[in-house]
């Protein structure tokens, strides 16, 4: 037996006091005993009423709230989260999401089940601004639940509900935490470098329910598509870096290139970016259609500047 709380579940939160207390209420009411869980709220100076809602547990002895002066982003507010854990077991909810009663208890029985486990997530369902199930072809995270080195799956896109994760905190430091020039797909990156020297494990169980609105910082609207693809671009290049080592052992070095090129491509197709759409080409010169990217923009590039605006000749 150990003194203090097992797990300690970081609620970071921004203009969300209309979800809020249900995130807190859940963290609260987990399965596991009551001293077991700290629930660590830290308010991203949300200008709604935030402050009101968590009123109410400025004298609760598992809640602690914490406040920036200014607002600094989901990433740094997840970091002071964890800078402030006292469990050796750090729990991600973010503040519109919520978990089932037993979302710890499941997650910690895994991780019982591994020697040395270090990191488990789980399914996630989604859920309206209403709280109403939506249904499963929405789902952003699909089916599988890769388990062990999933690094090589990682590279190629994200499937780690943000909200179902339990992880040993040290090794979250260890890994530099969230990074904070990322405001959009943050956890990738962490769950890369994690995953670069731990097996990741998977419950198998639906214990989170992730609230999909037009306000999520990952919700796939348009004019998100190119920041998306540029955090994913600053996940990997990270990843070379940081762990340049196991992904050489791995013999992951072309994987990465590739989905680097393709991110560079959607980019430069996007955006009608000559220079992205050539660093595509250079990380992987075999795609086809990476070179007829690049003709059609530099044809059309062509035709406008050949097109007369004024009926006097070539368009300045």
């Amino acid at each position: 037996m150990t003194d203090g709380p097992r797990v300690t579940v970081a609620v970071p939160s921004y203009n969300h006091a209309c979800y809020l207390a249900e995130a807190v209420e859940g963290a609260l009411a987990q399965t596991v005993p009551a001293a077991d869980v700290e629930v660590v709220v830290v308010d991203d100076a949300s200008t709604d009423a935030t402050p009101e809602v968590l009123g109410r547990w400025a004298a609760h002895p598992r809640v602690r709230v914490l406040r920036h002066d200014r607002n600094r982003g989901v990433s740094a507010t997840f970091n002071h989260c964890l800078a402030e854990a006292r469990a050796p077991w750090f729990a991600l909810l973010p503040s519109d999401d919520r978990w089932r009663p037993e979302h710890l208890e499941v997650s910690l029985a895994r991780l019982a089940q591994v020697q040395d486990a270090c990191l488990v997530y789980g399914r996630a369902g989604m859920i309206d601004e209403e709280g109403r199930p939506m249904p499963p072809g929405e789902c952003i995270f699909g089916d599988e639940a890769p388990e062990g080195d999933v690094l090589a799956r990682l590279v190629e896109g994200n499937f780690v509900p943000l909200a179902s994760v339990v992880a040993r905190a040290q090794v979250l430091r260890e890994a530099g935490g969230f990074d904070e020039g990322v405001r959009v797909t943050q956890d990738l990156g962490l769950w890369m470098r994690v995953a670069a020297r731990h097996p990741i494990w998977c419950t198998g169980r639906g214990t989170v329910e992730v609230r999909w609105t037009g306000e999520n910082v990952s919700y796939p609207r348009p004019e998100k598509v190119a920041r998306i693809q540029r955090d994913k671009i600053a996940a990997l290049e990270r990843l070379l870096v940081d762990c340049a080592a196991e992904v050489e052992r791995r013999g992951l070095g072309p994987r990465v290139q590739r989905v680097l090129a393709s991110s560079h491509a959607k980019i430069g197709r996007r955006e009608r970016d000559p220079a992205r759409l050539a660093e595509a080409l250079r990380l992987d010169p075999w795609r086809p259609a990476y070179w007829l990217d690049w003709l059609r923009l530099w044809l059309d590039r062509g035709r406008r500047r050949s097109s007369p605006r004024d009926g006097t000749g070539e368009a300045e």
